[in-house]
Order: structure tokens, then C-alpha cells, then sequence
């Protein structure tokens, strides 16, 4: 899952996880929920008629808005990581300077570096709930104590075993494509997972 683009995807790893995926579908949650929109894959979940979610803490702050989920929902749900100890490791979002004088490049930089050390990380993660790339950045007790899922999660990820990156950051847009195209005919059951890492391949050979 490291490996920018992979010489092929037909191995056994890829194919037990395409198989962990299925079971994900065909036991722990709804009919719905492959193709369909969003919202209703987290209505499901909010409404009780999906054990899981496979989602980020992006979402967090929507388990304890009332208008997207029952009151006192949130303290219904916990976090989990992925089997074997390991966690999806994604990216914030990116920072560009452009400015047409040195002045105003060295001023950018600054405020970038307000946003971005220990200090701004917290304020950020107190204020919106965005997660501090660093392990450094200090949890008060009132911030532990309202906000549990964020917190247990962030004390999980430090002893994870395996980081993986997201998948759209290490495979050609045309394996991505491919990916979408033919989720459902896997789910549904009229692909074999080794038959999708196959079509992986192929619409990776069609990029090259």
C-alpha cells in the first residue's frame, strides 16, 4: 500500500484484503451501501442499521450534531484500528506562497508557521477538531474529557505497528477509475477479488 505505483496488484495481500472488504459488506452493513450516495451509508450507521462505518475522524463532530444523528449517539460509537495494528495515514491539507515580493513571501511564511508548529496544531485541533500531524501537541484534560473518540484514537495511532498511505496517493488515476468501476461487481459478487486485481493491472498497463 507504500509502494507508488506497484508493478501489479495481483498478490496475495491485495486479494485477502479485497476479501476482508467483501465480508465488511456482506455482514456489517446494507444493501445500500456500495454505489449508493453518502448520506445514506451514514444514516444507516446514525439509525442503527450498520454496525460499522469505515470512515475518519472527519466525521466525529456529525455523531454529536443533532441534525445528523439522535441525541447522545456519540457515545454509542468507538474507534478501532485496522486489523494486524495498523492505521490509514493521510495527509493535511497542502500550503502554497505566492507572492510577488520578498517582503510578503518572508510574511506568508510566518503566518504558515503559526498555523503549523505545536501552538496551532492545538488550536486547530480544539477548534475544528482536526488531527495534529505531531505526537507532541498537548492534550488538556477538558479537551480529553469532551471529546473522547478524537482522543482515543489519537492514543491508539501511537503504537501502531504498520502505516499505510491513501490509495489514491500511490496509483495511477486509471487504476483509481478502474477501482470504482468495479467495487459493486465485486460486492455484488460478479467479479472474483483476484479478477479485480487483474483489472487493477490492466488499467495501470493502460497508463504506462
Amino acid at each position: 500500500m507504500n509502494t507508488k505505483y506497484p508493478k501489479t496488484y495481483q498478490t496475495p495481500e491485495m486479494v485477502e484484503a479485497l476479501n476482508r472488504i467483501k465480508v465488511l459488506f456482506e455482514k456489517y452493513t446494507t444493501e445500500d451501501a456500495i454505489g449508493g450516495q453518502f448520506a445514506n451509508a451514514a444514516n444507516n450507521f446514525y439509525q442503527g442499521q450498520a454496525a460499522i462505518i469505515c470512515n475518519g475522524p472527519w466525521q466525529i463532530p456529525d455523531f454529536e450534531n443533532p441534525d445528523n444523528a439522535p441525541e447522545g449517539f456519540i457515545n454509542k460509537v468507538g474507534v478501532a484500528k485496522f486489523p494486524e495494528n495498523t492505521m490509514l495515514e493521510t495527509y493535511p491539507e497542502g500550503w502554497v506562497v505566492c507572492a510577488d515580493s520578498k517582503e510578503k513571501q518572508e510574511a506568508a511564511m510566518k503566518l504558515l508557521q503559526v498555523f503549523t508548529d505545536a501552538k496551532g496544531q492545538q488550536a486547530a485541533m480544539e477548534h475544528t477538531k482536526d488531527v495534529p500531524c505531531s505526537d507532541n501537541v498537548e492534550i488538556t484534560k477538558e479537551f480529553a474529557a469532551e471529546n473522547k473518540l478524537l482522543v482515543q484514537m489519537l492514543e491508539d495511532r501511537k503504537d501502531v505497528k504498520y502505516k499505510f498511505a491513501t490509495f489514491d496517493i500511490n496509483a495511477y488515476p486509471s487504476v483509481i477509475d478502474s477501482f470504482g468501476k468495479n467495487y459493486p461487481e465485486l460486492i455484488y459478487g460478479n467479479i472474483t477479488s483476484e479478477e479485480m486485481t487483474k483489472k487493477m493491472d490492466e488499467a495501470a498497463a493502460s497508463a504506462q
